[in-house]
């Protein structure tokens, strides 16, 4: 990677990634008796369903350039590619080969700005940004009479882009307030395997929502911190944020309702600036909304969630050395 400044006030960064990468599977169906302790080894020379190796190579770019209008506006663009890795499918849910899955790719685009106004007192962030994804991994359930076989397979591609505003106002060198909001539009632009679950690929499936992507969310809080003449401090502050709604699973059939969280915290630090105690409150709307789930196709609402801690209130004694 290389940053070159071409003048003052702009300056640009190039880079480039190569990388090679080697996997191999050998796999073996469970066999009755075997694979259950060190004298009953697995044997991998009988029959394997999966014996092989892959090899993927890929080349990442990247490009950058900011400009600096002056000393506190800054303007920026990049541009820049990545992949994840492809691999085996090693859960064997039928005894035929599951397949290898290639590695997928992402190519990013985002343009911003960074400034600080009224005398520094406020700092703006905002950046507007699409990421294009080809050969999306994703997990394909099919069904063989009541068993359900699930692999991971590239089996999309997407486009998620969105927008965000951060903003930082400090009126006084104690008091600050913070605020963001995030907008996301994500959705396929092609597929080439069953997402739905009806085991064909339809309007339905290009109707889905991309799994854990919330439309809006929104964040805001206060800081205050009371310095004394001893070196001791006493800093509080409250903290809000909100999740729209999102789906828990490929096929959306677990949502996630929307989520709030209201925090609270107020720490008082010894002269020594290394003993310090807090109490604080965390999800003080006792809001119970999910903070995780799974997809079970034969339970009522066709998954499970597991709803987040209760309102909760503690106190805490920090020593640093």
């Amino acid at each position: 990677q290389i940053s070159f400044d071409i003048s003052d006030q702009l300056n640009v960064t190039g880079g480039l990634r190569y990388s090679s990468e080697k996997k191999a599977a050998t796999i073996v169906r469970l066999t009755p008796g075997f694979c259950t302790n060190v004298a009953l080894p697995c044997d991998f020379r009988t029959s394997p369903t999966v014996d092989g190796s892959r090899s993927w190579n890929s080349l990442s770019p990247k490009v950058g350039l900011n400009y600096k209008i002056n000393s506190d506006v800054l303007v920026y663009a990049s541009f820049g590619k990545a992949v994840r890795s492809g691999g085996y499918n090693i859960r064997l849910s039928s005894p035929l080969d599951p397949g290898v899955f290639d590695q997928e790719d992402l190519t990013a685009y985002e343009v911003g700005m960074k400034a600080d106004f009224l005398d520094r007192k406020l700092r703006v962030n905002i950046a507007a940004f699409r990421n294009d994804y080809k050969d999306l991994q994703r997990t394909v359930a099919t069904f063989v009479g009541s068993s359900i076989i699930q692999t991971i397979d590239n089996s999309a591609d997407a486009r998620i882009q969105g927008l965000e505003l951060d903003l930082t106002l400090e009126p006084h060198p104690s008091l600050q307030f913070l605020f963001n909001v995030g907008y996301l539009d994500a959705k396929y632009t092609d597929i080439r395997a069953d997402l739905s679950g009806d085991n064909v690929v339809t309007d339905a499936d290009y109707a889905l929502r991309l799994s854990r992507i919330p439309k809006f969310s929104v964040s805001a809080g206060a800081v205050h911190t009371l310095k004394f003449g001893s070196g001791a401090s006493l800093r509080s502050g409250i903290f809000y944020s909100h999740r729209g709604d999102m789906a828990a699973s490929d096929n959306n059939i677990a949502i996630f309702d929307p989520s709030e969280d209201l925090r609270a915290d107020i720490t008082f630090t010894l002269p020594n600036r290394s003993t310090s105690v807090s109490a604080f409150g965390r999800n003080l709307t006792n809001d119970p909304n999910a903070a995780g789930g799974i997809n079970v196709a034969n339970l009522p609402g066709g998954g499970g969630q597991g709803i987040r801690e209760g309102r909760t209130f503690g106190i805490e004694l920090r020593q640093t050395f």
